[in-house]
């Protein structure tokens, strides 16, 4: 089954990077979702968002249209 992640939102307000890589208790927001499908043996997760910081969390999509 594959698994795809939305972090395509441009608005970051009132935050400087998106809420995504946002940290709480050590860990990013995306990082504890992809670590929690993954404890869950899913292996096949992609991300959609065209910002390339989200590439150490797992293969990217870019879509074409917003």
């Amino acid at each position: 089954m594959k698994y795809v992640i939305l972090c395509y939102s441009e608005n970051t307000q009132p935050f400087t990077i998106p809420r995504q890589l946002s940290m709480v208790r050590g860990e990013t927001l995306i990082g504890r979702t992809v670590r929690l499908l993954k404890e869950q043996g899913i292996e096949d997760i992609l991300i959609s968002t065209k910002d390339k910081r989200f590439e150490e969390y797992g293969e990217i999509y870019e879509p074409l249209y917003n």
